[in-house]
């Protein structure tokens, strides 16, 4: 998490922070405030417009949200007189030294450009630029999606929102059609399952296998009436668990699945009333369910089909006599591939071929209907549940779990391109698979991130948020990487340091060919004080030293940086057993007070360690100062020392804390309802700082993605995903 660069040391001032923090009279003695004359020479007019910096946001990035706080920074000899954001007037307490403005987003890219005035009338239309681009909502558990063919879109459920969407097929860009609060909280949803498109009646029909209802959707307005629930007409034929259902417009009404209750039942949409049409004694016990589950309609054979995932085999349904047959099961006929976890279907009626959805052996299978017969079309995915045909673009889109996305099969040669890709940032190249720690390299405007799930490191540009890979457990021949950590840069020697987990060891990474070697482990260069799980890093240059954090340990050991040799600095033995670490989680350098300042998500507290000495020292805990603002699980920190404080990322509360070094209070700064729900934090594992920009660069590991949170706003965006 630390950078370190014994070559030289950055002035913690220049010119241009003097400037934009001093007000109007610092450029030099010869110039008088407010754009006079000075030191009694001749007046010379001042011609020159005012300059602007945009700190926050990073030059492109990405939100989920429709407005964003921008900030930044503006200077002029003669003053600044005003500072515009595509036309919205900014606010400053310091005449523009620092400014910040709210400005409304539109969905796709959004060019953001600030105008800046001086008090002489010179004015600079584009004095800073930058790019978002705003996506639109993010899903959060996909449960279901149908195509509407004619408006080039699929119409998805998300049972985690509580929500139906729109999609555009092309695109990607999703739309709330109707939601908790879309267009307003009535019959809201509870479990949305499944869903047919009513085009005649305008409306999307929603079986809700919570609230065991069918739920109809206006398309137009977004809102919910109840068709049908146990009340709904009556309590007859109660709905158990239904959770899948096909439109039957000829008969007015929709053919519901129930695995629950094993039973499929028609819903008549005039009245709401529910009748069996088949269950395991009607017509009577021949070819029982065991766990139906995905439903299609073959109308043109009066009868649906079901594929069930208790007896591994798709049956079909005859609709007027409920009696149900077996279409292929894996004796039926014999041979590979067998069903093992068939989940959903879909059916072309005119080719009579089935694709079957396999969760257990992430592939998609396709049956002839007429032979009985079956093939892999494609196999690969993380964890399929639901398909649908896109009859236009001849290819099958698949919801994959795993993925959280959208998923399009080219039916010609079944290869896969992900639907939702316009929501990666800013492209799916070099994909974050587990981030797990993150080093600034501020030279080369960009972070590297150990990606444990990818047992990659991947260097990440703060300019654009494009990722490239460094190294990986095959790249380059002959790496070492195997389960990539922690990770923390050596710039005096253009490498990084990495924490392996699987090697228990320290690796040293040429940044610039990915070559790999060890440098500390088990037996390198001796047996004592061996690593448990060395987790975090950072760098004591004084003693040219590296301190890690081993979680397995309980405790920070130094590890000489030309040799590898390893000393414990501060256990639950040492120095002493006073204020003793319980799960320590994420670390930073505070080289000015001689110490290392740990959070630790098992007792909650932020703890100072002597860099000399290994004496460890509560600074803040949810009773000291107060229990205002608690600690939940605090697992990454980071120094400002500007404003004396430490920001740290708090998994259990979502969100990152101020906690300040001289008191311990603690005060929020951001999370998933300030300044606005945008771009939420739900894991953030660990972080750098960029103290001239006052920006936190935090990597989120449940949602695979890097944010850039403006430490004095709270505002957040997405830099990469």
């Amino acid at each position: 998490m630390t950078t370190f660069n014994t070559a030289h040391t950055k002035p913690l001032f220049t010119t241009k922070s003097l400037m934009s923090l001093g007000g109007l009279c610092l450029l030099s003695a010869l110039t008088a405030c407010g754009g006079g004359g000075g030191g009694g020479g001749d007046n010379v007019a001042d011609t020159a417009a005012p300059n602007a910096v945009i700190a926050f946001p990073t030059p492109f990035s990405a939100t989920d949200g429709n407005s964003l706080i921008v900030r930044g920074s503006a200077s002029d000899a003669s003053g600044v007189a005003r500072v515009r954001v595509n036309g919205i007037e900014a606010t400053s307490s310091n005449g523009f030294g620092t400014w910040q403005a709210t400005i409304p987003l539109e969905l796709g890219l959004n060019s953001i450009t600030v105008e800046a005035e001086d008090t002489a009338g010179n004015a600079n239309r584009t004095a800073a630029t930058a790019t978002i681009n705003a996506l639109g909502p993010r899903t959060n558990s996909i449960e279901n999606l149908i195509i509407d063919a004619a408006n080039n879109r699929a119409l998805v459920l998300d049972r985690g929102l509580e929500a139906l969407f729109e999609q555009d097929l092309t695109t990607g860009v999703l739309r709330v059609i109707s939601d908790s609060t879309t267009p307003d909280a009535v019959n809201g949803f509870s479990f949305p399952s499944d869903l047919a498109l009513d085009v005649a009646n305008n409306r999307v029909l929603v079986i809700d296998a919570s609230l065991r209802a069918l739920i109809a959707v206006d398309l137009t307005t977004g809102a919910r009436t109840v068709v049908s629930n146990n009340s709904i007409p009556d309590a007859n034929r109660p709905f158990g668990a239904p959770e899948h259902m096909v439109l039957d417009e000829a008969n007015n009404r929709v053919l519901v699945l129930d695995p629950g209750s094993k039973v499929l039942m028609a819903v008549d949409l005039a009245t709401g009333a529910r009748s069996i049409i088949s269950n395991n004694s009607t017509p009577n016990g021949r070819n029982a369910f065991g766990s139906p589950r995905g439903l299609v309609a073959d109308f043109v054979n009066n009868q649906v089909l079901i594929v069930d995932s208790g007896v591994d085999a798709m049956m079909a349904v005859d609709l007027a006599t409920g009696a149900r047959s077996i279409v292929s099961a894996n004796n039926a006929p014999a041979g590979d591939p067998t069903f093992i976890n068939p989940v959903d279907m879909v059916l072309d009626t005119g080719s009579r071929l089935a694709w079957v959805v396999d969760r257990n052996q992430d592939m998609v299978i396709v049956v002839d209907l007429v032979t009985a017969e079956r093939r892999v079309v494609s196999e690969g995915f993380d964890d399929p549940r639901r398909i649908d045909f896109d009859r236009t673009n001849n290819r099958l889109l698949v919801l994959d779990r795993g993925l959280e996305a959208t998923v399009a099969v080219d039916l010609s040669n079944g290869s896969h391109t992900l639907l939702t890709e316009s929501n990666n940032t800013p492209n799916a190249d070099v994909p974050l698979v587990f981030p797990s720690d993150i080093a600034l390299d501020l030279a080369n405007q960009r972070v590297l991130v150990a990606d444990r799930g990818a047992d990659a490191v991947i260097a990440v540009s703060l300019v654009d948020g494009a990722r490239q890979l460094v190294a990986d457990g095959s790249t380059p021949v002959g790496s070492l990487l195997e389960n990539p950590e922690g990770i923390m840069l050596d710039l005096a020697n253009n490498r990084a340091i990495v924490a392996d987990t699987s090697l228990d060891a320290l690796l040293t990474v040429d940044l610039v060919d990915g070559f790999s070697t060890l440098l500390s482990d088990a037996i390198t260069p001796n047996t004592d004080n061996a690593f448990g799980r060395p987790a975090r890093m950072v760098f004591d240059a004084r003693q040219n030293r590296i301190i890690v954090l081993d979680t397995t340990l309980d405790a920070l050991i130094a590890v000489d940086a030309l040799d590898g040799s390893r000393t414990v600095l501060s256990s639950n033995d040492v120095p002493n057993g006073d204020n003793p670490f319980s799960i320590p989680a994420g670390m930073v350098l505070d080289t000015t007070n001689n110490r290392i300042l740990v959070v630790d998500e098992g007792v909650a507290q932020l703890i100072a360690v002597d860099l000399t000495t290994g004496a460890r020292t509560v600074l803040s805990s949810n009773e000291a100062p107060n229990d205002a603002n608690p600690f939940g699980d605090p697992e990454s920190v980071v120094l400002d020392l500007a404003n004396n404080r430490v920001l740290v990322g708090d998994d259990d509360l979502e969100a990152i804390l101020a906690v300040d070094l001289t008191d311990g209070s603690r005060t929020v700064i951001s999370d998933n309802t300030f300044p606005n729900s945008a771009n939420v934090l739900d894991d953030p594992e660990t972080m750098v700082f960029d103290a001239d920009k006052q920006i936190a660069i935090v990597v989120d590991v449940d949602l695979d993605q890097i944010l850039v949170v403006d430490a004095l706003t709270g505002e957040r965006v997405i830099l990469s995903r």
